[in-house]
């Protein structure tokens, strides 16, 4: 009589990938690669239903969220409404940190999502959410493109005040433009030959 062949494991535990404990051992299996950038992009690929909800679980998690935070938010950004919808949760969350909140806040920016005008508010008023230090009263590159994509023209001010600032003025004049406030065209026409900062991730201008 012939022995049966071995049962393989990982076959056999990974064929159903509806399963949320198989996609979270995947998951985890892809961050710990030696080229997770790959195995992510890979995993990417078979678009498992309920990927998304295994990463905010991850994110969610102190310790995975401390190793594995740039790999999490990069992988939410590739997985389309799914993860747009994770990304919005997250950005809501008081809990986290500000470097977490600054790299939530990037990933929506990137994303070209619309976060409350209250919550950019409450980060605004975050030290860890200023323009290069806490001293010079800016807020950072991020949060000056989510102002211009919330569509609330209560920043208008604020980003109109930025315009005076080198470092911040190219990132001011696009939210402006973003949020319609055609009474500062002639400012910002005025300033286009001192506008640096134009090195962004945010979605195009309507008035493009």
């Amino acid at each position: 009589m012939t022995d049966a062949a071995p049962a393989t494991p990982f076959v056999a535990d990974t064929a159903c990938m509806g399963d949320h404990d198989t996609i979270r051992v995947r998951l985890r299996a892809a961050l710990c690669a030696d080229d997770p950038w790959t195995a992510l992009y890979a995993l990417h690929t078979d678009r498992p239903g309920r990927l998304a909800e295994v990463v905010e679980e991850l994110y969610r998690s102190e310790a995975d969220r401390a190793a594995l935070r740039p790999h999490l938010s990069w992988y939410l950004r590739s997985l389309g409404e799914p993860g747009d919808a994770v990304l919005l949760r997250l950005c809501a969350e008081p809990a986290f940190a500000a470097d977490d909140r600054r790299d939530l806040l990037r990933a929506t920016v990137e994303r070209g999502l619309r976060l409350p005008a209250e919550l950019l508010r409450r980060y605004g008023g975050d030290p860890g959410a200023r323009w290069g230090n806490a001293h010079a009263g800016f807020p950072a590159p991020e949060l000056v493109d989510a102002m211009g994509l919330c569509g609330d023209p209560s920043f208008v001010p604020r980003l109109g005040a930025l315009l005076e600032d080198d470092a911040a003025r190219g990132r001011a004049a696009l939210a402006l433009s973003r949020l319609g406030a055609r009474e500062w065209t002639a400012p910002i026409a005025g300033r286009l030959s001192e506008v640096t900062g134009l090195d962004h991730t945010a979605s195009p201008s309507p008035w493009s």
